[in-house]
């Protein structure tokens, strides 16, 4: 994805030595275009102090939309740790990237990744509002536990429902 447009305000403190500085990092954009999407703003906000990184404020906000991320610590001994959550995400706004087959659907998630920075294992939960994909159309789709580990994906379970029934 390319940035095409923004306003970016932004600071950057660094201290200690070259091979293992202390800092913080605060970003504020607005405005912010990507390819062919625009976002109303961006906030982040990070601190680093003896090799762990905090992430304080990662926070994306579109219209309804907004994803949020949180690490603390982020990263520490070679391990990461963050959650994440989207609320009112309209899918279809992913089509420059994802293609024609992109499916359309408001998508709320929650995600927590932690582990190794070369494989991390993450467990969430989606649901999607008004699921449409290849002509087929549901009321919601919900998954409550989808793990990734090991290169494996589980999904404990999907339901999908129209007016009052369920799959």
């Amino acid at each position: 994805p390319a940035l095409t447009r923004g306003v970016a305000n932004g600071s950057l403190a660094l201290s200690g030595c070259l091979t293992s500085p202390d800092g913080s990092l605060e970003l504020h954009a607005t405005d912010v275009g990507v390819d062919v999407q625009r976002i109303e703003s961006i906030d982040m906000a990070m601190a680093a102090t003896g090799g762990v990184v905090r992430l304080t404020q990662f926070l994306i906000v579109s219209g309804d939309m907004n994803v949020q991320a949180t690490g603390d610590p982020l990263y520490k001994d070679g391990g990461i740790r963050f959650d994440v959550t989207a609320q009112n995400l309209d899918i279809s706004r992913l089509r420059p990237w994802l293609g024609d087959r992109t499916p359309d659907g408001l998508m709320s998630a929650e995600f927590s990744v932690a582990g190794p920075v070369s494989s991390p294992d993450v467990i969430g939960s989606i649901e999607v509002v008004d699921p449409a994909f290849a002509g087929l159309a549901f009321d919601r789709l919900r998954a409550s536990t989808i793990e990734i580990a090991d290169d494996k994906i589980k999904l404990a379970d999907i339901i999908l429902a129209v007016g009052s029934h369920q799959i």
